[in-house]
């Protein structure tokens, strides 16, 4: 049986990203998975205010555990910069386990170079993952992340770009940042990030009932958008268009699932007149498996700047989608099953939406080619194969 230990600064089991989904597609297809990772969840904005309630503490207990049949080796941090997570003892845990492959989430990272340093001395295959978008690069303290990443560069990149057999991208944007930020050589991979296609499903009874708990008619028509309320995402410049179409028909909603940052969210909804507020239902942040439930029951979803993999969860779901013109992940558009207005314009993006609130049929042709490119080429399973390929 092959290893695959997959190395990362920050692991969270009970939300459904790539390094939790690839490591349980890739032990279901019978491959030994061990997750070497740090004690520390991911330093989400406002933590105790937004996650804390669905993932708990932050701060993990060290060792080993078992967490949804995933074996999980914590170790002590020892310090985080910039969402990054310095802790020792990768070495010692490869010369242990003796992988077969190592898969590194973000190559700018701590444990990335003792991952490469680790490989003069040990026989195995090294892949290197990265999902960073430029506007996660330019939030925060630019200068000082000029400087972390001028080091790298200097000291590290080209260590970095000699170890490593492959480099993943899950989009165009991010291959950008692997090359200019990051300063790595080589050929870089794009595999997009997927969905689980039996959580993400479509449900007309759970449509109905949160419908009705929202005194929702049948013919009233709800846009989605879940993830992160913050500037970067663009939710401004949803709540803009669903102002330009509440005035126009009173039977559009609104519905934001998320939380963010600081009154940004208190900002956007004082843009709303009275009676588009009584149109607009914010849920706080939901556990991937109970959001198919409120996909059920939206008819778009929307999100205005930055990818998401909530756009594969509400392709799943059989839900159409509205992303801006300049998107990176070209493959969760591919079969026909999104609408891409020009990034930035409200008034387009208030005129997409609209096309798909007059044409219900589109809406549901458009939602039934999501699920099917989700079961052909975007499930977790189908993305793990592409990590079996490689």
């Amino acid at each position: 049986m092959k290893k695959i230990l997959i190395v990362t600064d920050y692991y969270q089991p009970h939300i459904g990203y790539s390094k939790v989904q690839v490591a349980k597609n890739l032990i279901e297809k019978g491959y030994n998975v061990k997750v070497l990772t740090s004690d520390r969840f991911f330093p989400f904005p406002n933590y105790k205010s937004t996650v804390q309630k669905i993932l708990g503490e932050r701060i993990r207990s060290v060792g080993m555990h078992v967490e949804n049949g995933i074996p999980i080796l914590r170790k002590k941090s020892v310090l985080e910069v910039f969402a990054r997570d310095l802790f020792f003892g990768v070495r010692e845990e490869v010369e242990k386990f003796r992988p077969d492959t190592v898969l590194v989430y973000t190559a700018a990272s701590f444990s990335a170079i003792q991952v490469a340093l680790a490989k003069r001395s040990f026989n195995f295959k090294l892949i290197f993952i990265d999902t960073l978008l430029p506007s996660e690069f330019e939030r925060g303290n630019r200068f000082l992340k000029n400087i972390f990443y001028f080091a790298y560069r200097l000291f590290f990149s080209k260590k970095i770009s000699d170890a490593g057999d492959k480099f993943i991208a899950a989009q165009e944007e991010t291959t950008k940042i692997i090359k200019d930020v990051y300063g790595i050589k080589g050929k870089i991979t794009l595999i997009d990030q997927g969905t689980d296609p039996k959580i993400f499903r479509y449900s007309l009874s759970e449509r109905m009932k949160l419908r009705n708990k929202y005194r929702l008619k049948k013919k009233d028509f709800v846009m989605v958008y879940t993830g992160k309320i913050i500037l970067a995402k663009g939710v401004d410049l949803l709540f803009e268009a669903f102002e330009l179409l509440a005035r126009k028909h009173n039977n559009v909603y609104l519905l934001v699932i998320g939380s963010g940052e600081g009154l940004f969210l208190e900002k956007c909804k004082f843009s709303l007149s009275a009676s588009s507020k009584k149109r607009f239902i914010h849920v706080l942040f939901q556990p991937g498996n109970e959001l198919y439930k409120y996909y059920s029951m939206a008819d778009v979803g929307v999100w205005p700047l930055q990818e998401s993999l909530s756009m594969n969860d509400a392709a799943s779901c059989k839900i159409p989608f509205i992303a801006n013109d300049h998107l990176g992940a070209r493959t969760r558009i591919g079969n026909n099953n999104a609408l891409l207005y020009k990034q930035g314009d409200v008034k387009d993006l208030a005129t997409k939406i609209e096309y798909l609130y007059k044409n219900p049929q589109k809406r549901i042709e458009m939602g039934e080619r999501g699920r099917e490119l989700v079961e052909k080429k975007l499930s977790w399973s189908k993305i793990a194969e592409e990590y079996i390929r490689l």
